[in-house]
This record gives structure tokens, C-alpha cells and sequence, in this order.
């Protein structure tokens, strides 16, 4: 039986369904390897087993935080000694300002310096780097379940005018967009050959993890799956992939559930949230694209336009499930399953849809250089009279005057290189 596709945004989309979403015959079943010779079936076991629809029941941002900017610093460091002054040797100090209806409370962090904080809601931080001072305010994920993005950013903004005595464009370093799907059958993402099979992403890091260490993560003797990360600690993208239900009632977060249930739950199934956090240079690479395509400034007072944007690239561009296929050679092209091109639907209040891409602000490494380098002085070498007379320091000197490298003969360990090929070619 061929399977039939259609285009959505640009990919293919299957119309037979990923893994657990729709019925299909057992001959149409794709299996994985789990690494131990046996198969992990990962679509309904029979012709005739049913299975519920996944439905997506909330659409949130779950984190945020925004630096103030100060390259002058004729801002922070008076602002963070008023508030040391304010503070003097008491441990806490209720002050006027609130988010959302919580009063802040001044208090000192581990290093002594000032911190606003309202628990559970957010939090000013100061930090101290080659004598210049920085401040991070971030915006806790319980907010964002009281009230609206949009409010949320709001608040946040008035707030920051408040604290620092005037308006102050912030800028966001880290974001996290949660999306929780009740339907999912997180197991069946247990092993790392499964992701593969299952999963294209632009993340090189992949990683299960349950509630028994293994190196296999599969349901199995009592296994059970409790989270998926694609991306390292570090990475400026990194998807979170965890069951949400099991974190609720560990950490007693109930304030979820009723987000929940305006969608339907009723308490009785898994929820798993994937929750993608952005943070470092991909947010100076996205902005810098999308500023250039009709989308406002990157700032927290225009941030609610970009959820929308943020969340199809991270869908379309960074990460998609697909439906496994051994004959493509090509992962790219790999049909979109039917669950994710629910998944890729706009987020919710996100502002207009544009095609983001990333816009590399990295400039070239020394190495990189050094190899294009080399490359220009093999051809140089051999077409230059006399150049059986250059030495390694010459080759040197020519580099350090092409790229401007302030270096000796060690910073060059490649001219040797150059020689012996001048040497190959001369004699050619």
C-alpha cells in the first residue's frame, strides 16, 4: 500500500498518521531496532486495535529572561547601590514594587549582591564581570499560566521602567515555548534509535532518560520513560520532551491542570509537554533575519509578535517527526508525520507566521582560516618563480599579512605543510 502525502508549509505530510494516532493494518506496523535484537513496534500491534487521537491541550511560554541593557553603565551600577543602601544589614526587605499583584522583597543572593524577588513569579539579578555590572530579570513559568503572554509581557516591561526610574528596552536570552499534547506515547521514544528513526533535528546531542539508569530507556521490566532531550545543556536550542503529569504531581504544580482542562482533560491520561528553550546567539541571528522581513525589534515589548514566528521555525526549520523510511537516504526529506503537522499549528495569541531563518553571526575560527590559507599558498608556491627558495618564516610572514594574524612561526604549524606540497608540486 503506497502512502499518500500532501505539502504543509513546504514539507510533506503523511496522511496515514505517526505511531499511536490513527488505525492501520499490521502489515503497514514500522518497527526499530532497541539495540538488544528485538523490535520496539512503535504503530497500533493489529488490524484492529483502536487508538485515541492526540489533542494538544495547552500552548504556553513556560520561561523567560531579559537582559537590561547598560553598555554606558550609567544605569546599574547606581541602581544595584541605591538597592545595597536600601537593603543595609537587614536578610529581606519588602519594597513597593509588585508583579501581577506580588510584592517584591529585596534580599542578598550567595555573592552578596542584590536581588528582587517575588517567589514564584519573578526575579531581578545582579552580577559583577570585569568591574562592569549586569541585571537579568526573569519571568517565572507560574505567570504565564495566570495570565495571557501578552499581560505577562506587559507587566514585565512596566515593571523594569519601575525598578530602573525609566523606560528600558530589554532584551530577551532565554525563552521557553511549551507545547502539551495529551496522546502521545512518550515510550516509544525510549532508545536512541528510536529518535533517530523518529526525529529530525538540527540538534546533535539526543539523549532518553527514565526512571531506572540504562542505557536503553524502553519500557521494560518496570522502565518507564520520563523524558527526551534533543540538544546538550548548552545548546542554543533545546527540546525538552517529559511527561508533565508525573513532574505536576512530584513538584505540586496543580496550577497546569486548569489550563488543562478548559481543553478537555480530565485528569485520567498523560500529558507530555515539548518544551523547546532558546537562549545565547540564536536569538541575535533570528532577530537579525526577521527585522529584516517586516517583524518589529526584538525587545520584550514586541516580544508577543514573535511566538508565533519563534515557534514555526522551531517546528518546520529545527526539529520535525517524520515517519521512518530505510529507503531514503536523504533525512531531510523524510515525510512530516500527521502528529507533528498538529504540533507545527501557529501558537496560540503569537502574532502573524514569518519564515525565520538563522543568520550566522560567528566569524570564521583561526583554523578555518589557516585551511583557506594554505589552500591559496599551495597555488601560490607553485606558480611563483623562485618560490623553491621561500622559507617556513616567509610562508609565515605571507599569512600574517593576508589575515593580519600578530603571530610567529609556531602560530603557523601548517607552513612545514606548505613546504613539502611546494616541493611535491615543483617536482610534478
Amino acid at each position: 500500500m503506497q502512502e499518500e502525502t500532501e505539502t504543509v508549509s513546504g514539507y510533506p505530510v503523511s496522511n496515514t498518521g505517526y505511531q499511536n494516532y490513527k488505525t492501520v493494518s499490521a502489515k503497514e506496523t514500522a518497527s526499530v531496532s532497541r539495540g538488544d535484537g528485538e523490535l520496539l513496534s512503535i504503530m497500533p500491534r493489529s488490524e484492529t486495535e483502536q487508538t485515541t487521537s492526540a489533542y494538544v491541550v495547552a500552548s504556553r511560554p513556560d520561561w523567560l529572561t531579559v537582559s537590561i541593557p547598560d553598555p554606558a553603565q550609567m544605569l546599574l551600577p547606581d541602581l544595584m547601590a541605591q538597592l545595597s543602601g536600601v537593603l543595609g544589614s537587614e536578610s529581606s526587605v519588602e519594597t513597593a514594587w509588585d508583579f501581577l499583584g506580588e510584592t517584591l522583597h529585596l534580599q542578598r543572593d550567595g555573592k552578596g549582591l542584590p536581588r528582587l524577588v517575588a517567589k514564584d513569579y519573578c526575579e531581578f539579578r545582579f552580577f559583577t564581570t570585569g568591574g562592569r555590572v549586569s541585571c537579568q530579570f526573569s519571568v517565572f513559568s507560574f505567570p504565564f499560566w495566570l495570565e495571557d503572554a501578552t499581560t505577562v509581557f506587559q507587566y514585565a516591561s512596566g515593571l523594569i521602567s519601575q525598578v530602573c526610574g525609566r523606560a528600558v528596552s530589554a532584551v530577551p536570552v532565554r525563552l521557553d515555548l511549551a507545547r502539551d499534547v495529551v496522546g502521545f506515547a512518550l515510550d516509544d521514544l525510549g532508545s536512541l534509535d528510536s529518535i533517530y528513526a523518529h526525529v529530525v533535528t538540527r540538534s546533535r546531542k539526543k539523549r532518553p532518560n527514565g526512571s531506572i539508569p540504562s542505557d536503553d530507556m524502553v519500557i521494560d521490566g518496570g522502565r518507564h520513560v520520563e523524558s527526551v532531550y534533543l540538544g546538550g545543556p548548552k545548546s542554543p536550542v533545546r527540546w525538552a520532551i517529559y511527561d508533565k503529569t508525573l513532574e505536576t504531581r512530584r513538584r505540586g504544580k496543580t496550577y497546569y491542570q486548569a489550563v488543562w482542562s478548559e481543553a478537555g482533560y480530565d485528569g485520567s491520561a498523560q500529558v507530555v509537554r515539548f518544551e523547546a528553550r532558546l537562549r545565547g546567539r540564536v536569538w541575535q541571528e533570528l532577530a537579525r533575519y526577521g527585522v529584516q522581513h517586516g517583524l518589529p525589534a526584538l525587545t520584550l515589548d514586541n516580544l508577543h509578535e514573535w511566538l508565533a514566528p519563534l515557534w514555526s521555525w522551531l517546528t518546520h526549520s529545527h526539529t520535525r517527526m517524520v515517519v521512518p523510511d530505510d529507503t531514503q537516504t536523504n533525512r531531510s526529506r523524510l515525510v512530516t508525520s500527521s502528529f507533528w503537522s498538529m504540533m507545527q499549528a501557529p501558537f496560540d495569541d503569537g502574532g502573524v507566521v514569518v519564515a525565520l531563518q538563522r543568520e550566522r553571526l560567528r566569524a570564521p575560527s583561526r583554523d578555518a582560516l589557516g585551511a583557506q590559507s594554505e589552500g591559496c599558498l599551495l597555488s601560490m608556491a607553485a606558480l611563483t618563480p623562485g618560490s623553491e627558495h621561500w622559507s617556513q618564516r616567509e610562508i609565515a610572514a605571507v599569512v600574517i599579512d593576508l589575515v593580519g594574524w600578530r603571530c610567529g612561526t609556531k602560530g603557523v604549524p601548517w607552513a612545514s605543510r606548505v613546504l613539502e606540497r611546494r616541493s611535491m608540486l615543483a617536482v610534478s
